[in-house]
C-alpha cells in the first residue's frame, strides 16, 4: 500500500468514525431533551408519555453503551492491523435498538406535541 493509499484509507476510517460518533451524540442530545419536554408536559399517569420516557431513556442509555463499545472495538481493529474482516455483532445490534427505540420514542412525542395522542 502506497503512502497515498494509506492517507486516504486513514482520512476515509477517520471521516467515518466521526460521523457515526456524531450522529450518535446527536442522538443522545435529542433523547434528552425529548425527555425534559415530556417531564414538563407530562399530564400525571399517562401510558403514551410513560412509553415515550422509556424509549427515549433506552436510546440514551444505547448511546452511552455504544460509545464504550466504539472505543473497545477501535482497540481490537487496532490491535489486529491488516485484517478488514474484524466484526462486532454487539455494536450492530446495539445500533438497530438505539434507531428503534428513538425512533419510536421520537414519534409518539412528535403526536403527542401535536396534540393527537395524551
Amino acid at each position: 500500500m502506497s503512502e497515498k493509499d494509506t492517507a486516504f484509507y486513514s482520512a476515509a476510517v477517520q471521516g467515518w468514525i466521526m460521523s457515526k460518533m456524531e450522529r450518535d451524540k446527536n442522538i443522545l442530545i435529542l433523547s434528552v431533551l425529548s425527555i425534559g419536554y415530556l417531564l414538563d408536559k407530562n399530564p400525571g399517569n399517562s401510558f403514551l408519555y410513560t412509553c415515550a420516557i422509556s424509549l427515549l431513556f433506552i436510546s440514551s442509555i444505547s448511546c452511552i453503551i455504544i460509545f464504550g463499545e466504539n472505543a473497545r472495538y477501535l482497540s481490537k481493529v487496532v490491535q489486529i492491523t491488516g485484517s478488514n474482516n474484524v466484526s462486532d455483532k454487539l455494536l450492530g445490534w446495539l445500533d438497530r435498538f438505539l434507531l428503534l427505540s428513538f425512533f419510536s420514542g421520537i414519534l409518539i412525542t412528535i403526536l403527542i406535541g401535536l396534540g393527537y395522542l395524551g
